[in-house]
């Protein structure tokens, strides 16, 4: 009988090494998972910053080219050239 309590005994004890191993393994790969997802996060909220980044710039250089094309009268024009022109002549 003390044979099969210290065979118990020692299932029991591999049986509960096994577990914790098992479990330790188990909160390994969920920390890389999380490290993975963490870091695809990461990278697409850059990548989406940086598109918005695009957009607001084209967004705003055609806004400056529609004021521009508003607030440039010919003669500004004409006068603007004629003076660059002037500025070469030198």
């Amino acid at each position: 009988e003390d044979e099969n309590s210290d065979i118990r005994a020692k299932a029991i004890k591999e049986a509960v090494e096994i577990k914790e191993e098992i479990i330790a393994n188990a909160k390994q790969e969920a920390e890389r998972i999380i490290v993975r997802a963490q870091e695809r996060a990461e990278l697409e909220s850059r990548k989406v910053y940086n598109q918005l980044k695009d957009e607001i710039m084209e967004l705003a250089l055609q806004l400056v080219g529609i004021i521009l094309k508003r607030e440039v009268k010919k003669e500004d024009h004409y006068n603007y050239i004629k003076e660059k022109v002037q500025e070469l002549k030198l």
